[in-house]
């Protein structure tokens, strides 16, 4: 994200990073239809052959390999979500339903999966014998350039 932030054009404005800000917060890594991968010293540039690489769809590209890399070292999570999304407080957990994304603020890195964990664990965590084998867990951290 920091190597591809966008300017207006404006000099009086800052750098910023909205086009990772996606619509759906938690979507599946999806493919882009541009693999942006590959970089041409030449030309400076991102993509392969003629077909180069704007800035939105680097960042694209960036999150889908996030969010497939994610995935992979997570293989025995039963979910994994992620997001990269505006919001103004930290201290509101999300959760695999709700991301916590309040669209104002600077932005933030949100990771949340369910993963599978010992009884006896999640009765030490959860104080109930009874509890679900599975805990909702999660990683977030403030986006700073």
């Amino acid at each position: 994200m920091r190597a591809n932030p966008k300017r207006t054009g404006v000099a009086s404005e800052p750098w910023q990073w909205s086009h990772y800000v996606e619509g759906t917060p938690g979507s599946a890594a999806t493919a882009p239809s541009q693999t942006c991968s590959n970089y041409d010293a030449t030309t400076q540039a991102f993509g392969s052959g003629s077909q180069k690489c704007n800035q939105n769809q680097v960042a694209a590209y960036d999150l889908y390999l996030f969010k497939s890399r994610l995935e992979a070292a997570f293989p025995q999570a039963q979910e994994v979500k992620a997001t990269v999304c505006p919001t103004n407080d930290l201290s509101v957990a999300p959760t695999l339903s709700a991301l916590a994304c309040d669209a104002s603020g600077a932005l933030a890195i949100k990771i949340v999966w369910r993963a599978k964990i010992g009884r006896e664990v999640n009765r030490q965590m959860s104080g109930d014998a009874n509890a679900s084998a599975t805990r909702q867990m999660f990683y977030q951290v403030r986006f700073s350039p």
